[in-house]
């Protein structure tokens, strides 16, 4: 419930600023989804791998798999970076002839997608999270990410810039939360494996 209901106190910020900037919105959250869809992807099948590997204590593999899922995210969130910023008027125009639309629009295709790797690392690693068997950490990341960063950013960015304050909102909100999403990963496997390492001494110490 996190994320639609955080997404519309975002648009009630946009709608301050008129029918157009909400439009724009739509529009470029519509090409967003599809830019994304590979890392969602990924995301998905990142689950039953991570589940049947952390179940079995090869912590190493997860930490195999998340490291290449966050290399593929960077990678792709770079090339949709370029792609989205080079072709954002054109883009949008396919969608909305709106000369209005299609400037507010470019700008969150200009803004946004510079984050779009972290955003990555963020879904990847929630998706492990859930899979390990630990939800708490995955919805705090996920409200850390939209409560405590994207709302009150956007707020501000709507109050100094308008609707290019909130869409430079959304891509810090992305860049804090994805880095710390990575972090606490990294964190939760080193722990793990630690644990597993000891507990294995104790057995081969036993009589």
């Amino acid at each position: 419930m996190i994320t639609p209901i955080s997404i519309g106190v975002i648009t009630s910020f946009l709608a301050i600023h008129g029918a157009v900037a909400v439009a724009a919105f739509g529009l470029a959250s519509r090409v967003e989804s599809l830019a994304l869809i590979a890392m969602m992807a990924l995301a998905a099948s990142m689950g039953p791998f991570v589940g049947q590997n952390w179940g079995a204590q090869q912590i190493g593999r997860v930490r195999l798999a998340l490291t290449q899922g966050y290399r593929f995210c960077l990678a792709w969130g770079v090339l949709m970076a370029v792609v989205l910023g080079l072709g954002a008027r054109s883009i949008a125009a396919i969608f909305n002839p709106d000369p209005n639309v299609i400037a507010i629009a470019a700008q969150y295709l200009w803004l946004v997608p510079i984050s779009y790797g972290t955003l990555g690392l963020m879904q990847v690693t929630n998706s492990a999270f859930n899979a390990m068997g630990k939800p708490i950490p995955s919805i705090t990341i996920t409200a850390i990410h939209m409560l405590g960063c994207y709302i009150p950013l956007a707020y501000l960015g709507s109050r100094m810039a308008g609707p290019t304050g909130i869409f430079a909102a959304a891509a810090i909100a992305n860049l804090l939360a994805g880095f710390g999403a990575y972090i606490w990963s990294r964190r939760t496997c080193l722990q793990q494996m630690k644990r597993a390492s000891t507990a294995a001494e104790v057995l081969s110490s036993s009589p």
